[in-house]
């Protein structure tokens, strides 16, 4: 059995936010959610900025990245922000 590689970039800015880049599927899901908590765990936030802008392809694992940010936000006592790619606005709300 093969691993399968992720595809997307995730970066911390440090005080601001999660960026994540390139194509966001199952693959990468765990990479983004773990980044998130870890974040919000070492940070004191009133806003956390969850940027997808970068996030070339999608499915609907950009809704559970951005349900995982929510409910992380919840806990942490502190407000989300998210910035969407296209491709991230057809997956939340596909035509």
């Amino acid at each position: 059995m093969s691993a399968r590689m992720s595809l997307v970039t995730v970066s911390v800015n440090p005080g601001a936010g999660v960026s994540v880049a390139g194509r966001l599927d199952a693959a990468g899901i765990v990479e983004v959610n773990q980044v998130v908590t870890d974040f919000l765990g070492g940070a004191e936030l009133d806003l956390l900025t969850l940027d997808l802008s970068a996030v070339s392809m999608c499915d609907l694992s950009a809704v559970e990245v951005v349900r995982h940010a929510q409910a992380g936000c919840a806990k942490a006592g502190c407000a989300l922000r998210v910035v969407p790619s296209d491709a991230v606005r057809f997956a939340m709300h596909p035509r």
